[in-house]
C-alpha cells in the first residue's frame, strides 16, 4: 500500500482477524457496503487492531476510521474505504496511467486514465473525486460524456478494454 509504508510489516504479524460482511439481499450494493464500513469501523477501535484489508489492499486502523467517519458523518460514502486508487508508470516511460478498483462491485464502471502527463498526485485526486461524484450522487458515466471539477474543465470519457481492470472500463482523457 503506497499509502502506508509500514502495511505489510503489520499484516505479517497480525495472529488473528475478524470478518466483516454485509449480505445486501434486495437492497444496494452500495448501502450494504457502507454499512461494513461502519461495522469495520467500529471494530477498529480496539486497542490490538493492526489494519484492515479493504478493496484489495491493507489499510491502517487510523486511516480506515478517519476516513469512514468523516464521510459518513458528513453524508458521503466512504470512498477512500470502498474503492482502491492505483497509479503506475505507462510503458513509454514519460507518462502515468491510474485506475479505480471497487466500483463494479458497487454497482458503477471501473474508471482508467491512461498515458496522463499529470502529476500523480493530481490523477489519484481525478480518480477520487470521480468516484465520489459517481457514487455519492448516482451517476452512471458513459462514452461521450465529459467531467470536470472546476469551472472549464471537460475531459473526454470513452470506453473499452480496461488495461489494469478486468472488462471494460471508462477512460477519463486526463
Amino acid at each position: 500500500n503506497y499509502l502506508w509504508p509500514e502495511a505489510l510489516e503489520n499484516a505479517r504479524a497480525h495472529k488473528a482477524y475478524v470478518s466483516v460482511a454485509v449480505q445486501h439481499h434486495g437492497h444496494e450494493p452500495l448501502d450494504a457496503a457502507t454499512l461494513a464500513v461502519k461495522l469495520t469501523s467500529t471494530a477498529l477501535r480496539q486497542a490490538a487492531a493492526m489494519g484492515v484489508l479493504a478493496s484489495g489492499t491493507f489499510m491502517s486502523p487510523e486511516f480506515y476510521r478517519t476516513n469512514a467517519e468523516s464521510d459518513c458523518r458528513q453524508g458521503r460514502r466512504p470512498v477512500m474505504n470502498l474503492v482502491y486508487f492505483g497509479l503506475y508508470p505507462h510503458e513509454d516511460g514519460q507518462s502515468m496511467n491510474g485506475y479505480t478498483f471497487g466500483l463494479a462491485r458497487l454497482g458503477a464502471r471501473e474508471v482508467e486514465v491512461i498515458r496522463s502527463l499529470h502529476e500523480p498526485q493530481d490523477i489519484f485526486n481525478l480518480l477520487v473525486n470521480a468516484a465520489t461524484y459517481m457514487l455519492d450522487y448516482h451517476v452512471h458515466l458513459k462514452a461521450g460524456d465529459t467531467i470536470g471539477f472546476k469551472e472549464g474543465e471537460a475531459f473526454a470519457i470513452t470506453d473499452g478494454p480496461g488495461r489494469a481492470v478486468d472488462g471494460d472500463s471508462l477512460k477519463i482523457a486526463y
